[in-house]
């Protein structure tokens, strides 16, 4: 099987004219915006070659350590390997903004990389380890728009400015971001966008029924594997491409699970009937719920994850033995309704257990459970050390 590190090994030292940049590239790419690069970039319009940008990384970071709980350190590793490509090294990174604030539950995060002159490819962050960051996410279910998606839009306006032609692209949540943009972008910003991508992203939680603005979405391009769950989520009107992970379960959202073949990626026909299964069983539980229901789902949830005094997936991986006895002190009537939702409708549902026990027998899916688990491990110890 090949994978995004095969394909920078194929496609490295051919240049953007040898080779022009496919889906495969931009997906590379949709993983480097995942990094903090506040150490790199100090001032909005910072300009550095991936190549420097990797150096001044690479002396504040420890690159054999995971991002997070479920980021592995790919993430360094492929940037490494683009900082060595002759096709990568020497393409500009400018404009990184990130934004981080568990008081408001905003989580941003966007780079610009210069494809030629006056050509740009605009990148937004998938969600990070922060909690804050996915209590953000879940606000999709009940906010018409989140911040995340006014701050995507402020940012490719400010971008756009400086360039004739962008091309736009993010992985999960950055890819919603991506659609987003695509939906509302002034028109003026919209006709410089020349192709958007999104991989395996969750949709837009409104309707669109009018023709001249679907016709918006003939520029996004959406990838998801075949047993997605975060793409199925919402509404979609991208063309959708479905490809070939080599895991079986929710891990197919890690791109680094994707198999390549040359320079796309590897297509299947169709998605699995349990990712149908499971797309319904969950839209079909938010339809039931009134708004004031969903926001408050979200409020105890994160509630309950707060209260455990984690403020990331790592920490709460150390700290999960916390979350029944956080769980336990919600009011009768907060743990009734919560029960209702989370257990009785979801955790109860065969074809949600099955969705997530289908990594479990699968020897990638083990691999990088190991690796995650690994690192919380050596936290842990880390931390008994520093007492």
């Amino acid at each position: 099987m090949a994978d995004l590190f095969d394909y920078v090994n194929w496609r490295g030292d051919l240049s953007q004219s040898a080779c022009r940049f496919s889906s495969v590239d931009y997906a590379i790419f949709s993983q480097i915006v995942m990094l903090d690069l506040s150490s790199v970039f100090h001032a909005f319009k910072d300009r550095l070659t991936v190549e420097e940008a990797f150096q001044k990384y690479s002396k504040t970071k420890n690159l054999d350590k995971n991002i997070g709980l479920i980021i592995s350190n790919k993430l360094n590793t492929i940037f490494e390997e683009i900082a060595k490509a002759p096709r990568y090294k020497n393409l500009i990174l400018t404009h990184y903004r990130e934004v981080s604030d568990q008081t408001t539950s905003e989580q941003f995060s966007a780079l610009t990389v210069e494809l030629h002159k006056g050509v740009a490819l605009v990148l937004f962050s998938g969600t990070d380890d922060s909690i804050h960051g996915w209590e953000e996410n879940f606000s999709m279910i009940y906010e018409k728009v989140t911040k995340a998606q006014r701050r995507s839009l402020r940012y490719l306006e400010s971008v756009a400015s400086e360039y004739e032609k962008i091309y736009i692209a993010g992985h999960s949540k950055g890819g919603n971001l991506t659609a987003y943009c695509i939906k509302t972008a002034p028109n003026e910003v919209y006709d410089k966008i020349v192709k958007a991508i999104a991989f395996d992203a969750p949709g837009l939680i409104e309707a669109i029924d009018d023709e001249d603005r679907l016709k918006r979405f003939n520029k996004l391009l959406e990838y998801c594997p075949d047993n997605s769950l975060i793409g199925r989520l919402f509404n979609h009107y991208g063309k959708t491409r479905i490809v070939e992970s080599a895991c079986k379960g929710p891990l197919q959202h890690d791109l680094f699970s994707w198999e390549v073949v040359q320079n796309k990626f590897k297509r299947k026909d169709a998605f699995t009937e349990n990712s149908f299964k499971v797309e319904r069983r969950i839209h079909s539980i938010i339809k039931k719920l009134t708004k004031a229901e969903r926001e408050r789902f979200v409020r105890l949830t994160f509630e309950i994850l707060y209260s455990t005094g984690a403020n990331c997936l790592t920490d709460l991986y150390l700290k999960k033995s916390e979350i029944i006895k956080c769980y336990l002190k919600l009011s009768s009537d907060d743990r009734k309704f919560f029960r209702k939702i989370f257990l009785w409708q979801l955790v109860a549902d065969k074809d949600v257990r099955e969705m997530f026990l289908k990594d479990v027998s699968d020897p990638r899916a083990k691999a990088l459970i190991a690796n995650t688990k690994k690192y919380a491990d050596t936290s842990k110890k880390t931390k008994n050390k520093l007492k």
